[in-house]
Order: C-alpha cells, then structure tokens, then sequence
C-alpha cells in the first residue's frame, strides 16, 4: 500500500493505492530510528507503469535485496511539528566511540 502522489490531483488529499499483482521495486529510500520510518517507494507494474510515494505497507513475494547504511556521528530521529501536526525528521550530532582505539 502506498500514499501516491498524484500530480492531477486538484486536492491536497492523500491517494491511497494497493495493489494485488506483484510488482518490482525500483528505489526505497528513507529513514528508519527508534522513533519511527519514513520511506519513499517506487515500483513498477508489467505494462512498465510506475507508481511513487509513500510506503505504507508491503509484503514481498520472493526477495528485496535492501542495503542499510550508517552515516557515524549522526543521529536520525522524528519529531512532532506543531506547525504542521507531523512527526518531521531530526538530524543531530553524536558523540561518535571508537572501540577500536586504544588508551
């Protein structure tokens, strides 16, 4: 299930798609932290349509082949906005430990 962003859209609504045909997934990209997830996903169907937005929910049918990074000494996680009534991204230094130094 994905938020879609639909570009003919007149509205600020969300729009809702799922789908039960298996689909390729062509990018994930996002954040995760103990706080919570924000992905972004596109996938595409067997006619070459492709569909974008804001994963919601999925169930793999065979593999995703997903690699996770981690940028040291940055600390992601979400926060409430009161401006906008969502949790927004927060990006913030931390004290980075080396354990392999030695003293």
């Amino acid at each position: 299930r994905q938020d879609v962003d639909d570009s003919s859209s007149t509205t600020t609504m969300s729009v809702f798609k799922e789908w039960e045909e298996r689909l390729e997934v062509i990018s994930l990209v996002g954040t995760f932290s103990p706080s919570g997830k924000h992905l972004h996903m596109s996938v595409s169907d067997g006619q070459g349509a492709v569909y974008g937005g804001h994963l919601i929910a999925a169930k793999v049918f065979t593999t995703l082949e997903l690699v996770l990074g981690v940028i040291q000494g940055v600390d992601f996680s979400r926060s409430l906005d009161s401006r906008t009534g969502y949790t927004e991204l927060v990006v913030a230094s931390q004290s980075v430990h080396n354990t392999f130094d030695q003293d």
